[in-house]
């Protein structure tokens, strides 16, 4: 609980350093015709929206979970939407939509009357937010669109949306370009090296004390590119939509190791789905971390061109084939016999 507080905390002063920065307060003697707004902790941005006296669209990089339904005015139904901070499955029992039903009225609440006045206040206090601007709570609601980073078709359960609620998710996916020529391979923790596969790792530093040879960092990587290489194997990752939603497009398996919000769920439905696996951070140690990554590159069930499915077919109907052959040739043989005798 700690830490979802400390973000909420924090998110206040970041927004307006972010507000208050030249490169920010320049926009406002600019001209232009709509603004974009992530729907999380981006109260104080109204007051550029305000000042400029333009359209605004919300970008959710969620679904429309919980408090983010408010803002397009869509109805929720927590009876079978379940935020993903919760691991249920479906159908829930009485008692998990008791916790649904609950957990979404207090996350409302803590981002109407906890965020919203809260921001509203430190904007005001601040001078960054003019005198004459809506309290934030009322311009939250008078977004053009909510732009969501999800797939419809995707999402289990289907639940309703209003228009104005557009689904954008995957977007960002596209064809995989060659990758240039050089060894992608880092790791992540010890016991990668121990692993016969090459390892690769986004790192935001250019070395690791006690580099395996196998394992190579990198401070920026190809994701879509690595994810659709024919010679990947497993992709490990926190978890995040935008991941998620590109492993599904390229057939990735992948071991999610979710770290905060709608990451767990995210992962718990890939897992559900069963084209990977999860493990939480403090809960497991180097043997079953090495059982996790060999079981899902192992696992026949991540066979994305089905090969051993044609197999199958192709013996299956090569027997068949062969079984008709013969019994052919046999009843040729016995009406040849027949009509000798």
């Amino acid at each position: 609980m700690a830490a979802p507080l400390t973000v909420i905390r924090e998110s206040f002063d970041v927004c307006l350093r972010t507000l208050g920065s030249p490169e920010v307060q320049g926009l406002l003697e600019e001209e232009f015709e709509v603004v974009l707004l992530s729907s999380f902790f981006s109260d104080c941005y109204l007051a550029v929206v305000h000042q400029l006296k333009v359209p605004f669209i919300y970008v959710s990089p969620l679904g429309l979970v919980g408090p983010q339904a408010d803002l397009a005015g869509n109805p929720t139904f927590p009876s079978f939407c379940v935020a993903p901070v919760f691991t249920f499955e479906h159908p829930l029992t009485f008692t998990q939509r008791l916790v649904s039903a609950v957990g979404e009225v207090a996350a409302s609440a803590i981002f109407r009357y906890g965020i919203g006045y809260v921001s509203d206040w430190k904007c005001r206090k601040s001078g960054l937010c003019p005198d004459d601007m809506p309290a934030v709570n009322e311009m939250r609601l008078n977004s053009s669109l909510v732009i969501l980073n999800s797939v419809k078709n995707l999402e289990t359960p289907v639940r309703p949306y209003v228009p104005g609620v557009i689904h954008a998710g995957g977007i960002h996916c596209r064809e995989a370009r060659p990758l240039p020529e050089v060894r992608y391979r880092r790791v992540l923790v010890n016991v990668f090296g121990s692993l016969r596969q090459r390892v690769l790792w986004k790192w935001d530093v250019d070395s690791m004390v006690d580099l395996p040879p196998n394992v190579r960092l990198g401070k920026w990587l190809p994701q879509q590119d690595i994810l659709s290489h024919p010679k990947l194997r497993l992709f490990i990752t926190h978890g995040g939509l935008l991941s998620t939603l590109e492993s599904t497009y390229h057939g990735t398996p992948v071991l999610g190791i979710p770290v905060f919000g709608d990451q767990v769920g995210n992962m718990m439905e890939v897992q559900r789905q069963g084209w990977g696996r999860t493990l939480r951070w403090g809960e497991f140690d180097e043997e079953l971390l090495r059982e996790t990554i060999y079981s899902i590159m192992d696992n026949p069930k991540y066979q994305l061109y089905n090969v051993d499915v044609w197999a199958t077919v192709t013996v299956l109907f090569c027997v068949l084939i062969y079984a008709i052959v013969r019994t052919f040739c046999f009843c040729i043989r016995r009406i040849r016999k027949l009509k000798r005798d």
